[in-house]
Formats: C-alpha cells, sequence, structure tokens
C-alpha cells in the first residue's frame, strides 16, 4: 500500500534527523537507522527477492561498517545524505533522489574499496 510505504518512509526520517540532530553519537542507532532506510526503500520497490535478501546483505553491510573509522562526522555525514535522499523521495523530487542515490552508492563503494585496500597492505 503507498499510503504505508510513505508512512514508514517518513518515521524513518524523523528517526534519522532526531540521531543527526541528537547530541550522542550513538553507532548502534547509527545502524539501526541505517538498516531501515534501506529496508523501506526495499520494501518500496515491491521486488520480493530483494526484500527477502536485505536482512542477509544487510549483514555484510554492518559488518563492513564496523569495521571502519566510525568517527561521530563520519556517522553524522551518512545521517545526511539520508536525510536528504528521504526528503528528495517524500518529496516526490525524481531526479534529485536518484542523483542523492547515485552519490550514497559511490560513497559506499569508496568506502568498501578502502577496506579492502587497507586489509592487503603488508603489515
Amino acid at each position: 500500500c503507498p499510503r504505508q510505504r510513505r508512512q514508514a518512509l517518513e518515521e524513518v526520517r524523523r528517526k534519522t534527523r532526531a540521531l543527526l540532530h541528537g547530541t550522542k553519537d550513538d553507532f548502534a542507532a547509527f545502524c539501526e537507522a541505517d538498516f531501515d532506510l534501506h529496508r523501506e526503500i526495499i520494501n518500496a520497490t515491491g521486488n520480493r527477492i530483494m526484500i527477502e535478501q536485505h536482512r542477509f546483505i544487510y549483514s555484510v553491510i554492518e559488518f563492513q561498517l564496523r569495521n571502519r573509522d566510525n568517527t561521530p562526522a563520519r556517522i553524522r555525514f551518512g545521517l545526511s545524505q539520508h536525510v536528504e535522499l528521504l526528503d528528495a523521495i517524500l518529496g516526490g523530487e525524481k531526479a534529485r533522489a536518484n542523483a542523492l542515490l547515485q552519490q550514497h552508492m559511490d560513497t559506499a563503494l569508496e568506502t568498501l574499496l578502502s577496506l579492502t585496500d587497507a586489509r592487503q597492505e603488508p603489515a
């Protein structure tokens, strides 16, 4: 139901904004908000395979997140990307949402590649 999906995205945005503007840099709460964002976007596609695989895939992503430098600045950057993306989606700004999603994916890819590069360097 489109109305329920919109309400779910609005709730994720509310929680993400609260984390972004809060005084506590809580990595566990960031991971939860990150999971919720991806889950709701995937649910909105209606693609059953993606929906079923999300939890497994996210466990791999969360492992990677836990193995990087999770400074408060990095966490806030991720939260701000999420809020911008949700604002565009909920505002019906398709081109902006697409550009922000691509930017977010580029950042994620750079992070994953940097983790891989760091692991391949000799000690």
